[in-house]
């Protein structure tokens, strides 16, 4: 699902997907030129756990990832291929420890981070 530059993604939004979320495989909610302050634990903490089967996810520029989400993902992403959170600037040393035990994850995004 590709809703990268979509401005009116929200937490809100997150929850909503969650209704559809073992359906989903790809999420996209990246921005290229701004920053995603919309976006953060509140609402990843009842998608993340109903998208399963997720492959990829890619939260570049949501600066309110952080730690906590990257927890969130290896807990419930067991399929997850490919991670993308460049310029996610919460996520430290501790989140990239925590992903790396992802065993299924072949590519992992981390610029400007």
């Amino acid at each position: 699902m590709d809703l990268r530059e979509c401005d009116g993604v929200s937490d809100a939004g997150c929850r909503s997907l969650a209704v559809a979320g073992d359906c989903i495989r790809s999420l996209d909610l990246q921005l290229t030129q701004r920053r995603r302050e919309s976006i953060s634990l509140d609402g990843l903490s009842v998608l993340l756990p109903r998208a399963m089967w997720l492959q990829g996810l890619k939260l570049n520029r949501c600066v309110l990832v952080d730690d906590h989400v990257c927890r969130l993902i290896v807990d419930n992403m067991k399929t997850l291929r490919l991670l993308s959170l460049g310029g996610c600037p919460r996520v430290t040393d501790d989140g990239v420890e925590a992903i790396a035990t992802l065993p299924t994850l072949y590519s992992l995004v981390l610029s400007m981070t």
